[in-house]
């Protein structure tokens, strides 16, 4: 299980596995093997260079559990930093506090859970009368719901009646202060088993292999695919297979990817094809077979050091084979709702390229995007190979795991230019217009957000840009995120672009259509 993030109208992943029941004051539970804790997230206000110095392994603090704590449900933080959680020992479950130490605070054979801290008092569900109602620390019971009360919040809690659930208040006056007893806690008992085993040193191998199949998608205006993909990793989430494979409608072409990875070296191959023609450069229309082995040190989180080769033909004409092989070193880093990363190739052939760049994020209701891609290759030049391109693409449109060398340019045709420099930087409004939250009977498909976004986007790519050489788009696009095909999560989008601003040797004109679903192989 893992924690997910709204940004903008796309979900983004919490950067750790077997993460769940995040509360209020960035605080939710996991496990590490089989100890349950609590896990205190970083908090999203902090300083930038204060998040940047931390590494991967501070951002998130374990707490392991008390002894004989067989699960953790519902953390909730106060304002003086204490945190309250449900806690199961022996398949009883209570509410602890955690204040830099354990302290137990319930402690009948009765079920309590759901806590919550109401001014630094605290009220819970127990179900100690016979039915779940809303209780005080002192276990004095606040509410008498006719069939079920449980998720006090804020005064309000949920009431299950004879017409459904209904949202009620209930009664937070003198609610009394949590006592901490000095008894310690009651050591866990011993778990009965019908025989003794001796314990085995752990294998991934058990866990690691895939056991499902689904269908896999992209649509764009200039590409629809369709295939399967399949993948899975072992429970600590260090060792993965997965494998994809994608039929091409506008390239008329089966490309086909599968990677691994154990702790940190990651071992990937990628067939697929690629065709496009620049306004300014010659037209690229190659079928490619990749291979890459990385390694990710895990001193400075998110930095990689990789190999890569490339065997690469035309698909018409003359079908002479070749190659080349390169190494790269790279270093992603998110900081809050924010990204940038930069990426090093250098060739056997030569040349060397230095490209990245940086997303931020603002905003809580209306979201402000402001973001940046540059390139630049020193060396002998190799149309789409080392060279960098910008248009209207969103996305590459092939299947490469690898940082990109297309920097989008809404309002323009697809590649539209190609050279040795590039860049491209913008702004992007994102406006609420619809929480639509909402599916279609057993479809595997679930609309999330509905947002207007107002972009300008500005670039330019050739062997020595000036201002001459600006291009400047604009536009607009409807975006929501979803969830399709039995998990996974996407981003769709759909909008209309114009140029702006080009270059006197260009003639493109407007609108541009723009849409997409899902992601390109």
């Amino acid at each position: 299980m893992r924690l997910y993030e709204y940004r903008n109208t796309t979900p983004l992943v919490f950067g750790a596995n077997h993460v769940w029941d995040p509360g209020p004051g960035n605080v939710a539970v996991s496990r590490r093997g089989p100890k349950p804790g609590l896990v205190l997230l970083p908090d999203q206000q902090s300083l930038w260079l204060e998040q940047f110095y931390r590494t991967q392994q501070t951002e998130a603090v374990f707490v392991q559990s008390p002894p004989g704590v067989l699960g953790m449900s519902g953390p909730v933080k106060a304002n003086d930093g204490r945190i309250a959680v449900a806690a199961n020992i022996g398949g009883n479950w209570d509410i602890w506090v955690y204040d830099d130490q354990w302290h137990r605070i319930t402690s009948s054979p009765s079920i309590e859970m759901d806590p919550w801290w109401q001014n630094d008092r605290l009220v819970f569900a127990s179900n100690v009368s016979g039915r779940f109602q809303i209780h005080a620390a002192d276990m004095r019971q606040l509410t008498h719901c006719p069939t079920a009360a449980v998720l006090p919040r804020m005064n309000k809690f949920l009431c299950l009646t004879s017409s459904g659930w209904q949202i009620m208040e209930y009664q937070a006056a003198d609610l009394p202060p949590v006592t901490i007893s000095s008894k310690e806690p009651e050591p866990a008992a011993t778990p009965r088993s019908p025989e003794s085993e001796a314990a085995k040193p752990y294998t991934p191998f058990k866990s690691i292999w895939p056991n499902y199949v689904r269908p896999d998608g992209f649509v764009s205006a200039n590409d629809f695919q369709i295939g399967l993909v399949t993948a899975g990793h072992d429970v600590t989430g260090r060792y993965r297979v997965d494998a994809g494979a994608r039929y091409s409608f506008d390239l008329d072409f089966f490309s086909v990817a599968a990677g691994a990875n154990a702790a940190d070296i990651g071992l990937r191959f990628n067939r697929y094809a690629i065709a496009y023609s620049p306004e300014n450069a010659t037209t690229v229309d190659e079928e490619r077979n990749e291979v890459r082995g990385a390694w990710q040190p895990g001193l400075i989180p998110g930095l990689e050091v990789a190999a890569n080769g490339r065997w690469y033909e035309p698909r018409t004409g003359s079908r002479e084979n070749k190659d080349e092989f390169w190494g790269s070193l790279s270093l992603g880093r998110e900081i809050g709702r924010h990204r940038g990363w930069v990426n090093l190739d250098v060739f056997t052939s030569g040349s060397q390229s230095l490209f990245g760049g940086f997303d931020l994020w603002f905003g809580e209701k209306i979201f402000t995007s402001v973001h940046l891609l540059a390139g630049k290759t020193w060396g002998g030049i190799n149309p789409g190979h080392n060279t960098f391109r910008v248009g209207g693409n969103l996305t590459e449109g092939y299947f490469t795991q690898r940082p990109t060398r297309l920097f989008p340019l809404r309002g323009f045709e697809d590649n539209v230019l190609e050279a040795e420099e590039a860049y491209t930087t913008g702004v992007e409004i994102y406006w609420p217009l619809l929480n639509l939250q909402q599916g279609y009977k057993t479809l595997p498909l679930f609309l999330h957000r509905l947002r207007l976004g107002t972009f300008i986007d500005v670039g330019a790519a050739d062997d020595s840009i000036s201002v001459d050489d600006t291009l400047i788009g604009a536009g607009f696009e409807l975006v929501t995120s979803l969830q399709i095909g039995w998990g996974r999560l996407s981003s769709f989008r759909v909008g209309l672009g114009w140029p702006v601003v080009q270059p006197e040797y260009l003639d493109e004109s407007g609108p541009v259509f723009l849409i997409q679903l899902g992601n390109p192989l």
